[in-house]
């Protein structure tokens, strides 16, 4: 603003000096999120938890023992009883493989090599017996031999075996059959012949007809009785 005499004079308003100052608070405050906040309430009073040991009776206190006892045993044979399954499923694999080999080789000599081991098994076995127990042992140690190494053949041998003697033991069976009930035909005819020759002898023999008025043998007692029934 110029004023006169050719000064000039700054006119500076006059502002007022504002401060501010945040509220003092008289607690402070902590913010917490909805996740953090308690499903449910603090109990008021202090819960206090105490241990009473259970009380063991003597029945069960056996059981217990029995049954560690029986526990301990078999801890103490685990390791044999697995060496006994190891060694148990390992001769299975070999015998196994051992005669599916036999089974499935075309040549003649691993089968017959078999065969003869089994029939000399036999005799070693029956050894101290007689002639016919050392036969017999070897006869069915061959035959079992033979029915390992040769499954279908065995088969069908021992169904052809089946039909022959069937059909040789039929007839016999057949004809006693046929014994019995010839048997019990006669036995029947019999009966009825006998039967009918005591029926001949009783119509052939008289009948005392005093016998036969109510119980009256002689002709003065006819009054003692009543005739009603007649």
């Amino acid at each position: 603003m110029l004023l006169a005499g050719g000064t000039t004079a700054t006119i500076m308003a006059s502002i007022p000096a504002l401060k501010l100052h945040a509220a003092e608070t008289s607690s402070e405050t902590k913010q917490i999120k909805i996740t953090e906040l308690p499903i449910y309430s603090s109990p008021v009073n202090e819960v206090k938890f105490e241990y009473v040991e259970e009380e063991i009776g003597s029945f069960r206190s056996a059981i217990s023992e029995v049954r560690k006892s029986v526990w301990s045993y078999l801890d103490s044979v685990k390791d044999t009883t697995d060496s006994l399954k190891q060694k148990y499923e390992t001769g299975k694999a070999h015998t196994t493989e051992l005669i599916t080999y036999i089974q499935d080789d075309p040549a003649i000599l691993p089968r017959a090599g078999v065969i003869t081991v089994a029939g000399l098994g036999g005799i070693v076995a029956g050894y101290k017996g007689g002639i016919l127990r050392k036969v017999v042992l070897s006869s069915s140690a061959m035959a079992a031999a033979a029915a390992l190494c040769y499954p279908k053949e065995a088969v069908a041998l021992t169904n052809d075996i089946y039909n022959i003697t069937y059909d040789a033991v039929k007839p016999l069976w057949e004809d006693s059959s046929a014994a019995v009930e010839e048997k019990v035909k006669q036995t029947k005819e019999v009966l009825n012949e006998k039967k009918n020759e005591v029926k001949e002898k009783i119509a052939s023999k008289p009948v005392d007809k005093s016998l036969m008025d109510m119980g009256q043998s002689k002709e003065e007692d006819k009054d003692m009785y009543t005739t009603r029934g007649s």
